[in-house]
């Protein structure tokens, strides 16, 4: 059988005249359309020896036997993929060769095909210690050598998966990007191009895209230039470029209108913005038109670029800087940035011109938010409430911020956004909580809600301070934002009832149960059904019923219900039945629902496309029910909520609602409160359930002693649970007398008598005091304890 071999290199003799770099700039590529001098040839390098490969298919060993060993390979036509190599090992390459060499090496063999040598190449290509521009300048140089594509061939590359070539044609495309970033940001690169810009048509359209690569860090020099008589000469190119560079530039020229050191240079800026054409320069330039400051000539040019932007020189331009603002915080404005760039830019104008700073993209569209209110705020005669949008893009920016991340434009110690929120006062807080609740941003919502509670109280009842936007808080979908509400309202102690006051202790209720587990009530047509749903969904909490009303009497075991799973089966008058019970209850209201239908032509499929509370599945399984029920969970929830978050819910929800009980707060009635709270007391969180039960102590209900006590006694309930639960029970009893039967005093005597600890039974004789029993008994205690 025939053996392939790897095509050796060609020697080195025909590289023409364009490889070389552009006289006077290291750092720019190479330009095929600039005449250049030949370079001197070099002498031909004898062909490298490279081991054997293992035996490859018949066209790629035909393709090695008839290759030329002194000549260069035939370039592949454009478009043609070239045909895999042999699958083989990477062999052994020279280590002390120049950049340009290896490159070239990597190049031939690529292209030829031969990847096992290609990727040792490339290896080696992406650990040598040149800079990334360097490498970026000599793989533009060996493109343009051969008349290639760049990009092109790298990306033909990245497609390859034999011998490693995809991975090492990706690294080196990471590489070049890092490159090109570290050239267009250089002075000497900017200055090239645009000096070039001025030579001729030919050498306009070959530096302006090179200035396109530069984008926003080429302006501020274009503005140096244009501002600078002396070099008027190029002022005509760079007026054109400024328009053909379009939207991609237009953050720094917005900041450049700031300037008033150049009336001419600001007058070319006017006519350049209009000519860019987008109108969210609008504002910057109604701002120059409504000026005094600045010359008529100016004056007049700004005006006319107003209204080639489809504007009213004479309009509010305030309120034109709230609306862009708006869109900014929105995320629809024209300017934006690159969520994938490692940073967007700032634009300052300065006394010494455009400068930038740094800023994480992500937070790049709030930080424009603000600076577009703070325009709309300075210019003091706008309509809107800039104020309020500030807030809540101040918020905004920290929600946005990645993790780790510096926002890059404030200073070190500048204050928490919570800081501006509680100096604006309730009633800008108020409207930032309404546009955040209506743009469904649960985190912003959430940090305005936590800060209205710092400084709402029983004085803003009739003080014109509305709670309106607090109470709608409490019917939001996400369960946080609605428990925030919840806390701030109930943290308020209002003097009085309010509309929608009743929402405030079933929601506290509500975080007290949360676990960070979910829980799903089954509603099912028969108890085989129920059973087998329940076996399907053991990963979660259950409960259900065969019927509506028996399924939501049973969801009371459940320290609450994400959930409610129930087939198509049961008909829909059932089903119907179900939404109503749900939506006359507080604690089901926003609970979102599965409906298991057989097919896709349900009727029931329309409600799941209508309803974002309602998931229609045909699932019959395990797994497929438990994907039916996390997007149902992801529907009705938002926010994520795990252990030690819905812990940290349930006990600020159980000691909100003692405050209100100890307070005896009359604008919430808690009665409603205690079946819930009873069932608390089997939370298996300890901490849990000593603030369950020192909530119950305030609240009046004949099965409160009885449930405090049978927790009290279990022998698997924590001896410091013990203590705190029985002192609870003797603080009810002191409000409430005595509600326990023979039996439950019996047990109660016994912890008395013999709890092994004697905390526990401390605590225990201070609930038989505090129940105020018969003498008698007490007499007999004494007597058996007494050994003097």
């Amino acid at each position: 059988g025939m053996v392939a071999f790897a095509a050796p290199k060609p020697a080195k003799t025909d590289k023409p005249a364009d490889a070389a770099a552009p006289a006077g700039d290291p750092a720019a590529p190479a330009d095929p359309a600039m005449d250049k001098p030949d370079k001197p040839e070099k002498p031909a390098k004898p062909a490298k020896p490279v081991k054997p490969a293992k035996p490859a298919p018949a066209d790629a060993a035909d393709a090695a036997d008839t290759a030329d060993k002194t000549k260069p390979k035939p370039k592949p036509a454009a478009g043609d993929t070239p045909a895999p190599a042999a699958d083989t090992p990477a062999p052994e390459i020279p280590q002390n060769q120049s950049l340009r060499d290896d490159v070239d090496d990597f190049w031939h063999y690529g292209k030829i095909a031969q990847y096992p040598m290609a990727a040792a190449f490339g290896n080696k290509l992406v650990t040598r210690t040149e800079k990334p521009l360097e490498i970026l300048q000599a793989f533009e140089l060996t493109a343009s050598s051969h008349q290639d594509g760049l990009d092109d061939w790298i990306l033909r590359w990245e497609g390859v998966d034999a011998n490693g070539m995809k991975d090492v044609a990706t690294k080196i495309q990471t590489l070049l990007n890092t490159g090109r970033k570290e050239r267009r940001m250089l002075p000497a690169y900017i200055q090239e191009n645009l000096e070039a810009l001025s030579v001729n048509e030919r050498s306009y359209a070959n530096h302006l895209p090179r200035l396109r690569d530069s984008g926003e860090l080429a302006v501020p020099m274009m503005i140096d230039y244009l501002k600078d008589p002396s070099k008027s000469q190029f002022h005509p190119s760079i007026r054109r470029a400024l328009v053909d560079l379009g939207r991609p530039i237009l953050n720094p020229l917005l900041a450049a209108t700031e300037m008033k050191d150049s009336e001419e240079t600001l007058l070319t800026l006017s006519n350049v913005l209009a000519g860019i054409g987008y109108d969210v320069a609008v504002p910057y330039l109604q701002k120059v038109c409504q000026d005094n400051t600045h010359t008529a000539g100016v004056r007049d040019a700004a005006a006319s670029a107003v209204r080639r932007l489809g504007g009213n020189p004479n309009g509010n331009a305030a309120d034109q800087f709230y609306r862009l603002s708006e869109k900014f915080y929105q995320n629809n404005a024209s300017i934006s940035a690159d969520p994938k760039a490692p940073a967007a830019y700032m634009w300052y104008w300065g006394a010494t011109g455009l400068t930038y700073k740094e800023v994480p993209p992500a937070i790049f569209s709030d930080v424009m938010a603000m600076r577009e209110a703070e325009y709309s705020l300075k210019l003091g005669s706008g309509s809107r409430d800039a104020l309020s949008l500030w807030l809540v893009a101040n918020n905004k920016v920290e929600v946005d911020l990645p993790e780790g991340a510096s926002a890059g434009i404030f200073e070190k110690d500048r204050p928490t956004a919570n800081y501006y929120n509680v100096y604006a006062g309730a009633q800008y807080l108020n409207a930032a909580l309404t546009r955040s609740l209506e743009d469904h941003n649960s985190a912003v919502a959430m940090k305005v809600i936590k800060s209205l509670a710092e400084i709402v109280g029983p004085s803003s009842q009739g003080s014109g301070v509305k709670i309106d936007p607090l109470v709608e808080s409490m019917h939001y979908p996400d369960r946080l934002v609605r428990f925030e509400a919840a806390f701030a309202l109930a943290g308020s102690l209002p003097n009085n009832p309010f509309p929608g006051h009743e929402r405030v202790p079933s929601l506290l209720c509500e975080a007290v149960s949360q676990t960070g587990n979910a829980n799903v009530l089954i509603v099912a047509s028969s108890q085989e059904e129920q059973t087998k749903l329940a076996t399907d969904l053991k990963q979660y909490g259950t409960a259900g019923g065969t019927s509506p009303q028996l399924a939501f009497n049973a969801a009371m075991e459940l320290p609450a219900v994400d959930v409610i799973v129930m087939p198509e089966s049961l008909g829909d008058q059932t089903i119907d039945q179900v939404y109503q019970l749900a939506a006359q209850s507080a604690r089901m209201e926003r609970v979102a629902k599965i409906i298991i239908t057989k097919t896709k032509a349900s009727p029931w499929m329309q409600r799941g496309i209508s309803d974002p509370l309602t998931v229609v599945t045909q699932a019959g399984d395990a797994a497929g029910l438990t994907a039916a029920v996390e997007e149902a969970r992801k529907r009705a929830g938002g926010l994520p909520l795990d252990e030690k978050v819905a812990t940290a819910y349930a006990l600020k929800g159980a000691e909100t609602l003692h405050r209100l009980a100890e307070g005896n707060v009359k604008a919430f009635d808690l009665s409603g409160t205690v079946p819930s709270l009873l069932a608390a007391l089997n939370d298996k969180r300890p901490e849990v359930v000593k603030a369950v039960g020192e909530t119950l102590a305030y609240l009046k209900d004949d099965l409160i002693q009885a449930a405090l006590l049978t927790r009290a006694v279990d022998e698997k309930t924590p001896d410091d649970v013990k203590v705190t639960l029985l002192k609870s029970l003797a603080k009810q009893a002191k409000f409430t007398g005595v509600h326990l039967n023979g039996n439950q005093l019996g047990d109660l005597q016994k912890q008395v008598d013999g709890a092994a600890n004697l905390d526990v039974r401390t605590a225990a004789a201070e609930a038989r005091g505090a129940l105020n029993l018969a003498a008698d008994q007490a007499k007999q205690l004494i007597i058996k304890q007494s050994k003097t």
